[in-house]
């Protein structure tokens, strides 16, 4: 995505300096990127971008049973596809790497070690049998979950009696008397009592540590200025302010998106909130339709306008116009988003971008559609404003270049619908060599195509450079069939694209007379022709 910024913004009300500010995403790779992260992403680089700061990307791929290189391959590609380039991070190293977790065990366990030794931190030797039977006490006698903290006040001589013993255990937090207080960009001022948070597990039995704990002194050692996610996370961000505040860290500023809701409200549905973000890719979606799409996901550019460029977007972009209530997904409005870009793209664009789906097919390679440039990028014209995705193309256009598709029902009854159809079709073969078409195939000149404007307006002109005669002449020599033979023009018409396209739908009639080229009308209309004649 080309960015023509002149000068960084300040970042909104944050006391940081522009040249400052780092962001993060930090996703994890156990699962394929999906909607959720999308967004997070975008509005991380949206922010980041538009004050001139550092995008990280950060692996937090602590679960090593669920990570796989797949999945953060799968990760790295959906953020290229969608454009959001980082500075730091896989691919681009920085000066404050590892940027994957799992390279950073040390500084972690070092960090537990030094809350054990001030007081911050305590072993739990509960077994997850204890540990829940607490729970649920401490559920019947205060009415909340929460581990009843019996090893928080175990002596040094029954800690010490328990290692010596090889009892195993966890490391927790020693979360203190009081509250956290914080100012959210987006929420406001959340404040929670400390009475309501556990005593929440730092270290596994295993040695291995848990999120909060990676991410919180992740941020540190990286420098992040600036925490934006979702807000399913501010639990997470309560529990990482007590380690910053335990470590003396200053605590990074806050920006929770709105929850993503479906159409009626509620919460997203899980066929669409875990579909993998590529499957939008090889559907065919365009990606700026869908950047375009994930940024009003909780931001507007303005009441009046729903597509907007990024560059417009970074110009207008502050954390704090990002609504608090949830954002609801629609997706009829994708669709409808991804047929406006279509429509505005220029053809030779278009045609980059469909080509793998034609290809995909079996239509045409990739090479032959090269060839066929002019010609094929005439057809597209014709299709550009009826398709949503890249991938709907395919189906429509197939009929140019396959000539052994099956009549759809509706085109076989109206081939037909009358036993005279058989002769309109005979009398418009016979008056196609005067009518002046191009070739088909491979020998139709790139001059027949190049200056034509399609689809058809009525004061087209013959292209320059040729003599064919353009599809507005053609159709005025089809409305000349019909008058010698008596007949309406649409008693013609409609058997005529039934008989050339299979279909009774499609571009206009004589945009496919003229596309499919002179050899291709001549033997569809016999393969017509014969075929009613042998059912008569």
């Amino acid at each position: 995505m080309p960015l023509n910024r002149s000068k960084p913004r300040k970042p909104g009300n944050s006391s940081v300096p522009a040249s400052d500010v780092r962001v993060r995403f930090a996703p994890s790779p156990t699962g394929p990127f999906h909607i959720g992260g999308a967004r997070t992403a975008l509005y991380n680089w949206l922010f980041v971008r538009s004050v001139g700061g550092r995008f990280v990307l950060r692996i937090d791929d602590t679960d090593q049973e669920r990570s796989t290189e797949a999945y953060l391959q799968n990760c790295l590609d959906s953020l290229r596809w969608l454009g959001f380039d980082w500075d730091e991070g896989p691919e681009k190293g920085g000066e404050y790497g590892p940027y994957f977790q799992s390279q950073r065990m040390e500084a972690y366990r070092a960090c537990v070690d030094a809350m054990l030794a001030k007081g911050q931190a305590y072993p739990c030797f509960c077994s997850p049998e204890e540990v829940q039977a607490g729970r649920e006490r401490m559920q019947k006698e205060y009415s909340r979950p929460m581990y009843d903290r019996r090893c928080r006040h175990l002596s040094d001589e029954e800690r010490a009696k328990n290692m010596a013993e090889g009892i195993p255990f966890t490391v927790r937090i020693k979360v203190p008397e009081g509250s956290t207080r914080l100012h959210d960009q987006i929420q406001g001022d959340i404040e929670v009592q400390h009475e309501e948070i556990d005593d929440f597990v730092l270290l596994r039995q295993d040695g291995s540590p848990l999120y909060n704990l990676c991410s919180a002194l992740d941020d540190v050692d990286m420098r992040i200025t600036h925490v934006i996610r979702g807000n399913d996370h501010m639990t997470n961000t309560i529990k990482q302010c007590l380690i910053w505040d335990a470590i003396g860290a200053k605590r990074p500023e806050f920006a929770h998106l709105p929850l993503i809701l479906g159409k009626d409200g509620k919460k997203l549905s899980k066929r669409v909130a875990n579909t993998n973000l590529l499957d939008y890719r090889d559907l065919g979606y365009p990606a700026p339709a869908l950047v375009n799409f994930f940024t009003r996901l909780g931001w507007g550019f303005d009441a009046e306008r729903d597509v907007f460029t990024m560059d417009e977007a970074l110009e207008r972009f502050q954390l704090s116009a990002v609504s608090k209530g949830g954002a609801v997904l629609d997706e009829d409005k994708l669709l409808w988003m991804c047929g406006h870009y279509i429509r505005e793209m220029e053809l030779s664009a278009l045609r980059e971008q469909v080509t793998p789906f034609v290809a995909g097919a079996g239509l045409m390679s990739a090479e032959e559609v090269e060839q066929r440039a002019a010609w094929f990028e005439a057809v597209l014209a014709c299709y550009q404003e009826r398709i949503h995705l890249y991938s709907e193309l395919p189906e429509k256009i197939s009929f140019f270049v396959r000539d052994d598709l099956d009549y759809e029902a509706k085109a076989l009854k109206s081939l037909k619908k009358k036993p005279e159809i058989a002769s309109y079709l005979q009398a418009y073969l016979e008056a196609v060599p005067d009518m002046q078409l191009p070739p088909s195939g491979a020998d139709r000149p790139e001059a027949a195509d190049r200056e034509l404007k399609l689809p058809t307006k009525k004061e087209d002109t013959v292209p320059s450079g040729t003599s064919f005669t353009p599809p507005a002449k053609l159709e005025q020599a089809a409305r000349e069939v019909a008058e010698q033979l008596g007949i309406g023009f649409g008693q013609l018409v409609h058997p005529l694209r039934a008989a050339l396209s299979f279909s009774t739908q499609g571009a206009g009639m004589f945009d496919i007379v003229y596309l499919l080229g002179h050899e291709q009308v001549e033997l569809r209309l016999r393969r017509a022709i014969e075929m009613l004649k042998a059912g008569s």
